[in-house]
């Protein structure tokens, strides 16, 4: 035992943990909620979609879908994620649960149309349409 401690002591001193996420924002403030964010995205199909950005909105915080589209980030209930994809519709989302499943949807973009310019200076234009693949022949 210690020779200054006192056996009879009546104060007790208790240390409480706070289990809390504290990071600086650009900005300087304090945010303090974050809570863990998991789900699904897909496609129109319910196929899964590997590869997927998901960002929560005006941060540098982000994570990427899985092979069975999985993913989990972490954000505020106050914040959105923004869901990106190439060939797919960009989407945001609030917060505002802990499952938040994603079912991103087609963009539909064509080209007007494509100028080759062969070596001998012969021009020529084609129309293109990305969504069929036979139209590349």
């Amino acid at each position: 035992m210690h020779p200054n401690s006192n056996k009879n002591r009546t104060d007790e001193t208790k240390i409480y943990k706070i289990d809390c996420t504290v990071f600086y924002s650009n900005d300087a403030n304090i945010i303090c909620s974050r809570k863990k964010i998991t789900g699904t995205v897909t496609d129109n199909a319910g196929i899964p979609l590997p590869g997927v950005s998901i960002l929560v909105k005006g941060t540098k915080l982000g994570a990427q879908t899985d092979f069975d589209g999985k993913y989990v980030i972490k954000a505020s209930p106050d914040q959105t994620l923004v869901f990106t994809y190439i060939g797919m519709r960009t989407q945001e989302i609030a917060t505002s649960s802990s499952v938040i499943n994603v079912k991103l949807t087609d963009s539909s973009v064509e080209l007007e149309g494509v100028v080759v310019t062969t070596a001998m200076g012969v021009k020529r234009e084609k129309i293109v349409r990305l969504c069929n693949p036979t139209n590349f022949r």
